[in-house]
């Protein structure tokens, strides 16, 4: 049974009471409104217009009014200009006293850091004073050893100075800072007459490293390249790391300076020289141990590879006989080092012990020699450094007559090793030589006697007994021509026995020469390098005693340091100069000698005015 719903009732509220009293409050307020505003429109329309005199006084005062206000707003205007340049300077004198404030407690602040540090340093010194007066005998015997050790160091200053003052001046080579001077590190290689050294590490290339073949991977080209890969690897960075071989030559190292050249194929475009004399002492930087240990491994290394490939190919580099001439006057065996009288030097007048220069003491006679006709015998270093010959007959160690063949040979005689050579020459007990013992190529025996004494001087002596004309002179003899009995009384070119172009010595195949006058004075007594009108170097005289032969390697020497000092020629040239010469009064003789010494020698020789 369902339930029916029952419906609430709910309670309204009215609004017709509101509204109504709204309506009825609004529409009085309506009627008032339209009251108010006619009473105004009343009122306006009773008010009189103002008469014109009143208007002009009104308008006249306003003016006035507008003038006053004006001239107040200009003084107003100008005042606040005058106290705001008034406020800018007392800003800045505010900013300048704040500084000058900030300057002097910053100058109080170090007063006071200054006073502090000095009473501490008073109240230091108060504490050391007092523990030297408790220790002034300790202090007196210090004071007594200082003195002995100052008065030990003034004899020790006063000696080093007196040994410096005798001490021969020490000289080092620079870069040229010029347009053509380069910022490269240089390789410092010593040209001496035993040795081709690496400086300052001291490390030696003797003759026997530049007896094999001098291909790429030689002894001195392989430390060239150990030394520049070891310094690329020190770089400091922007620094050129790519250095050059300098070649410093002494007056004796000229044959170690054309081995190292032979050598240093790989270098040619890329490598210096520097003459010095022997009694230059050279500084030079402080060594590296580092590098020395690794040049000498390089240098042993490239030795071992030299003797496997000599074994590998023994026709190719031990079948080279004979000797050739060197710039030195000398011999060397073709293809090899030569060595002086059995020295493992460089040259035909190397010495006895080692070297690349020097006097001959292993061969009899010396520097004068035997003569050949053509090719003299290989030698090879035996036991104590002595000479030994492949062929020919051997002599004694006697002193007597050195007997050679072929014309013009000269030799001087001296005690002599255990030396020989083909076409050799030997000396008996007797003092006398016969030139049938040996064997000769020319089958031309010609014989000349020496003067007694060592050192190989050669001896006055006559043309071969056959007639023998115009033969080579002899071993390392001193161009041999003035005996040659040919009948002229001019020396024979010393391109003969030592090569063309001998007397330039940057020339090279390929190479463009440069020409260039050297003015040259010629007399009886002297020869001397004259400086030309723009030049300003003094003259360089050099005394002639007896032949111009035995004077001209040091002319030569000079005539390369003009060369020297010319600077680079051109790129991929070098220069070759013209000897312009002033015969003096008597120098004729000597003119025809030097011309016919330089003759092919490169050195162009030519007498001034032709």
């Amino acid at each position: 049974m369902r339930r029916k719903a029952v419906r609430k009732e709910t309670a309204g509220v009215s609004l017709f009471p509101f509204l109504a009293v709204l309506i009825c409050t609004m529409g009085a307020l309506i009627v008032l409104l339209v009251l108010v505003v006619q009473q105004a429109r009343v009122q306006a329309s009773t008010v009189e217009a103002p008469a014109p005199e009143e208007i002009a006084e009104q308008q006249s005062a306003e003016a006035e009014r507008l003038r006053k206000l004006k001239e107040a707003r200009a003084d107003h205007e100008w005042r606040r200009e005058v106290l705001t340049g008034v406020r800018e300077e007392r800003a800045a004198e505010l900013v300048n006293k704040r500084n000058e404030l900030s300057y002097l407690e910053q100058n109080i602040r170090d007063l006071e850091s200054k006073w502090q540090l000095l009473k501490t340093q008073a109240e230091e010194l108060e504490r050391l004073s007092d523990a030297k007066n408790a220790d002034q005998a300790g202090l007196q015997q210090r004071l007594a050893a200082m003195q002995a050790e100052a008065e030990r160091s003034k004899r020790d200053l006063d000696a080093a100075r007196e040994t410096l003052a005798n001490r021969p001046p020490a000289f080092a080579i620079i870069p040229y800072a010029g347009p053509n001077g380069t910022k490269r590190r240089p390789i410092y290689l010593e040209c001496t007459s035993d040795a081709v050294i690496f400086q300052p590490e001291g490390v030696r290339l003797e003759a026997k490293d530049f007896a094999g073949p001098l291909t790429p991977g030689n002894p001195l080209d392989a430390a060239l390249r150990a030394t520049r890969e070891y310094w690329s690897r020190l770089a400091v960075a922007g620094q050129d790391a790519s250095p050059y071989p300098l070649l410093v030559v002494r007056p004796d190292g000229v044959m170690a300076y054309s081995k190292a050249r032979t050598a240093m194929q790989g270098w040619d475009d890329e490598f210096g020289y520097e003459l010095v004399d022997d009694d230059t002492n050279l500084t030079f930087p402080p060594a590296d141990p580092g590098l020395a240990e690794i040049l000498n491994k390089a240098i042993v290394d490239a030795r071992q590879r030299q003797q496997a490939l000599i074994a590998a190919m023994p026709r190719e580099y031990k079948s080279r006989g004979g000797l050739v001439a060197t710039s030195s006057g000398g011999f060397a065996p073709v293809g090899g080092f030569s060595r002086g009288g059995g020295a493992n030097g460089f040259g035909g007048d190397g010495d006895a012990s080692s070297g690349f220069g020097g006097r001959s003491r292993g061969v009899p006679g010396g520097r004068g020699g035997a003569g050949g006709d053509t090719t003299i015998g290989d030698f090879d270093s035996g036991p104590g450094g002595t000479g030994q010959s492949r062929r020919g007959g051997a002599s004694d160690r006697s002193t007597g007559d050195g007997t050679g063949t072929g014309s013009g040979s000269q030799s001087g005689s001296g005690t002599s090793g255990n030396s020989a050579n083909r076409g050799g020459s030997s000396a008996n007990n007797n003092g006398s030589g016969n030139p049938n013992q040996n064997e000769t190529r020319s089958g031309k025996a010609g014989s000349q006697n020496g003067s007694p004494g060592a050192g190989g001087q050669p001896g006055g002596g006559s043309a071969g007994s056959s007639g023998a004309a115009g033969g080579r002179p002899g071993m390392g003899g001193p161009g041999g021509a003035s005996s040659s009995g040919n009948g002229s009384g001019n020396p024979a070119a010393l391109a003969d026995t030592r090569g063309e172009n001998w007397g330039l010595p940057n020339a090279a195949p390929g190479l463009t020469a440069v020409t260039r006058p050297l003015n040259v004075t010629v007399l009886p007594d002297r020869i001397a390098l004259m400086p030309g009108p723009a030049e300003r170097w003094r003259p360089i005289v050099m005394p002639i005693n007896g032949p111009l032969h035995d004077s001209i390697d040091p002319f030569v020497t000079e005539v390369w340091k003009q060369i020297k000092n010319w600077g680079i020629a051109v790129p991929g040239g070098y220069w070759k100069p013209v000897l312009t010469v002033d015969v003096g009064p008597g120098g004729e003789a000597r003119y025809a000698e030097l011309r016919a010494l330089l003759e092919n020698s490169g050195l162009d020789v030519q007498r001034k005015g032709n």
